[in-house]
Protein backbone atom coordinates (compact mmCIF):
# COMPACT_ATOMS: atom_id res chain seq x y z
CA UNK A 1 0.00 0.00 0.00
CA UNK A 2 1.55 3.50 -1.00
CA UNK A 3 1.87 6.16 1.68
CA UNK A 4 1.63 10.12 1.53
CA UNK A 5 4.37 11.97 2.99
CA UNK A 6 4.50 15.93 2.90
CA UNK A 7 7.57 18.01 4.58
CA UNK A 8 6.69 21.81 4.49
CA UNK A 9 9.74 23.02 6.63
CA UNK A 10 13.07 21.05 5.54
CA UNK A 11 14.83 20.31 2.35
CA UNK A 12 14.97 16.30 1.54
CA UNK A 13 18.61 14.55 0.79
CA UNK A 14 19.47 11.03 0.60
CA UNK A 15 22.78 10.98 0.69
CA UNK A 16 25.13 8.26 0.16
CA UNK A 17 27.33 6.86 2.91
CA UNK A 18 30.93 7.89 1.44
CA UNK A 19 31.94 10.63 -0.73
CA UNK A 20 34.34 9.87 -3.80
CA UNK A 21 37.89 11.07 -4.08
CA UNK A 22 39.98 10.38 -6.68
CA UNK A 23 43.06 11.16 -4.69
CA UNK A 24 42.22 8.03 -2.11
CA UNK A 25 44.89 5.48 -2.99
CA UNK A 26 43.28 2.84 0.00
CA UNK A 27 42.86 0.69 -2.84
CA UNK A 28 38.89 0.19 -1.54
CA UNK A 29 35.74 0.78 -3.89
CA UNK A 30 33.37 3.82 -3.27
CA UNK A 31 29.96 2.10 -2.87
CA UNK A 32 27.23 4.90 -2.78
CA UNK A 33 23.84 4.94 -1.97
CA UNK A 34 20.84 3.75 -3.71
CA UNK A 35 17.23 4.02 -3.88
CA UNK A 36 15.11 1.31 -5.65
CA UNK A 37 10.84 1.66 -6.30
CA UNK A 38 10.62 -1.82 -5.72
CA UNK A 39 7.78 -4.13 -6.89
CA UNK A 40 5.19 -1.55 -7.07
CA UNK A 41 2.69 -2.29 -10.26
CA UNK A 42 -0.23 0.18 -10.89
CA UNK A 43 0.95 2.60 -7.88
CA UNK A 44 2.15 6.23 -9.28
CA UNK A 45 4.97 7.57 -7.24
CA UNK A 46 5.97 10.46 -6.70
CA UNK A 47 9.38 12.12 -6.11
CA UNK A 48 9.85 15.49 -6.39
CA UNK A 49 12.46 18.41 -4.71
CA UNK A 50 14.74 15.28 -3.23
CA UNK A 51 18.45 16.26 -3.48
CA UNK A 52 20.09 12.56 -4.49
CA UNK A 53 24.03 13.03 -3.19
CA UNK A 54 26.48 10.74 -3.38
CA UNK A 55 24.78 8.10 -4.88
CA UNK A 56 24.99 4.71 -7.40
CA UNK A 57 27.63 2.22 -7.09
CA UNK A 58 29.82 2.19 -10.52
CA UNK A 59 29.37 -1.59 -12.13
CA UNK A 60 27.25 -3.26 -9.63
CA UNK A 61 24.26 -4.93 -11.15
CA UNK A 62 21.32 -2.50 -10.70
CA UNK A 63 22.40 0.07 -8.05
CA UNK A 64 21.60 2.97 -10.49
CA UNK A 65 20.86 6.87 -8.23
CA UNK A 66 17.73 6.68 -8.39
CA UNK A 67 15.80 3.27 -10.06
CA UNK A 68 12.57 1.81 -10.80
CA UNK A 69 12.42 -2.02 -11.09
CA UNK A 70 9.92 -4.58 -11.71
CA UNK A 71 7.50 -2.10 -11.22
CA UNK A 72 5.67 -2.33 -14.66
CA UNK A 73 2.97 0.09 -15.52
CA UNK A 74 3.23 3.16 -13.64
CA UNK A 75 1.02 5.24 -15.45
CA UNK A 76 0.50 9.07 -12.93
CA UNK A 77 4.44 8.43 -11.55
CA UNK A 78 5.97 11.90 -11.61
CA UNK A 79 9.77 12.59 -10.83
CA UNK A 80 10.50 16.10 -11.19
CA UNK A 81 12.37 18.89 -9.62
CA UNK A 82 14.96 16.87 -8.47
CA UNK A 83 19.12 17.29 -8.24
CA UNK A 84 21.95 15.21 -8.13
CA UNK A 85 25.11 16.12 -6.81
CA UNK A 86 28.22 13.96 -6.61
CA UNK A 87 26.96 10.75 -8.77
CA UNK A 88 29.04 7.89 -9.32
CA UNK A 89 26.96 5.77 -11.55
CA UNK A 90 24.58 6.92 -14.89
CA UNK A 91 20.83 7.29 -14.02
Amino acid sequence: MGAEVMVTTRNIVIKGDVEYSEDDNDGTEFEGGYLQIFHTPNVAQTIEGVQFMNMGQQGVKNRFSLQFLYTRDVSGTSVARNSFVGINFRW
